[in-house]
């Protein structure tokens, strides 16, 4: 059983969204070569998001849009923020560099006069 744990943990942490339990089944059988019962992948989603409930983690288990994934919990929101708005770079398009450009140099201007000299 620890083993299953393991595998569906790995599998929860690895995956870019969260994961649907038809999904976390399929990766096992197929991994396994074996049918593993729905009961016993249940009762290790239910140990891992226990175990995560411990103060001890910043992180817990959560189901969300029909799968589970590793989200952050509440109290740590505020300090991922910061982490977020000091790396997080605001990037322009080259059109809209454009316009910034023609806005700044030649005010007031129009739409119609922006698209024409842009073309």
């Amino acid at each position: 059983m620890e083993q299953l744990n393991l595998h569906i943990e790995s599998l929860i942490f690895a995956a870019e969204q969260p994961v649907r339990l038809s999904e976390i089944m399929e990766c096992l059988e197929a991994s396994f070569e074996t049918s593993i019962p729905e009961e016993d992948v249940l009762e290790a989603i239910d140990f891992i998001r226990a175990r995560y409930e411990s103060e001890a983690y910043s992180f817990g288990l959560q189901q969300i849009n029909g799968g589970y994934c590793f989200l952050t919990k509440g109290a740590f929101h505020t300090v991922i923020g910061q982490y977020l708005k000091q790396h997080t770079r605001k990037m322009l398009s080259k059109s809209a560099l454009e316009t910034l450009a023609i806005i700044a140099y030649k005010q007031p201007v129009s739409k119609a006069e922006i698209e024409s000299i842009r073309g």
